[in-house]
């Protein structure tokens, strides 16, 4: 297990010989919901939208989620 505080980054390398598998666990619960809502719509297959900056309800919504205003 390998937990990062906000803004550290962190490495990690595989030395073994067999596939490696990983899991991501996003915390705090709510956070996919957050970005659900401030992304872009897309189809499978679509290309990544353009860089945009945060819908105008970004800190509206983040309040909803459970997490704080927007820090800009």
């Amino acid at each position: 297990m390998q937990s990062s505080e906000p803004h550290q980054s962190s490495e990690a390398a595989h030395t073994g010989t067999r596939e490696l598998k990983m899991t991501w666990t996003m915390t705090p619960p709510g956070l996919e919901t957050y970005f659900r809502k401030i992304g872009r719509p897309r189809k499978p297959g679509e290309a990544s939208p353009a860089p945009f900056d945060p819908p105008e309800a970004a800190d509206e919504i983040q309040r909803e989620t459970g997490f704080g205003d927007l820090q800009r």
